[in-house]
């Protein structure tokens, strides 16, 4: 795999910084425009990588539901635990 020009990196790297900072600054629209730029730059450098990355996307989806489901159901075992020993859990995040 070839390496990248500099202004590509500082392309792709920019845009998704910017795109970042600007959707948690709430301004969600600027975000992801900035960032598909940063995707589409690196997608015209890197295409078969994203192409094969894309065709596994939903492996990846279908992992990523069953870790949350799994981490969902262990935070509501334990969150059943904590009440029925009767007493409060004393975490902010097991309530």
């Amino acid at each position: 795999m070839r390496k990248m020009t500099g202004w590509k990196q500082a392309t792709v790297a920019g845009s998704f910084g910017l795109g970042v900072a600007l959707f948690l600054a709430g301004r969600r629209a600027a975000g992801m425009l900035l960032s598909g730029v940063g995707l589409a730059v690196l997608a015209s450098e890197y295409r078969e990588p994203l192409r094969d990355f894309f065709e596994q996307a939903p492996d990846y989806i279908e992992r990523g539901t069953r870790i949350v489901d799994a981490l969902s159901r262990l935070a509501d075992h334990l969150r059943q635990g904590r009440e029925w020993e009767g007493g409060e859990s004393g975490s902010p995040y097991l309530t």
